[in-house]
């Protein structure tokens, strides 16, 4: 996967399109990794907050606006919140596995 220049993933983010009708949007899958990376950087850099926000979802939106900003505030708020419940439930089920 080749890195997406700037300018083309803020307009893909731009795109009055919700998170989960990416696929028609040029560089999507691009789009959506880079998204997940930020997210899992947040969530390996505050592991408390992870935690809290298992437990309390609506903590999940700081997330969201982790990555809303570290992307200059682009982006569907309600669309990156669900990739961040969904990446926060896959980590709580990958820590039952290893339990």
């Amino acid at each position: 996967m080749g890195m997406v220049p700037d300018q083309l993933f803020a307009l893909a983010l731009t795109e009055d399109t919700a998170m989960s009708e990416l696929s028609d949007i040029p560089y999507a899958d691009e789009v959506v990794a880079r998204t997940n990376l930020a997210i899992d950087t947040l969530i390996i850099r505050n592991p408390d907050k992870a935690r809290q926000a298992l437990e309390k979802p609506s903590l999940q939106g700081w997330f969201a606006g982790e990555v809303m900003k570290e992307f200059g505030g682009l982006g569907d708020y309600s669309g990156i919140c669900q990739m961040v419940s969904e990446r926060l439930i896959a980590l709580l089920r990958a820590k039952e596995a290893g339990s």
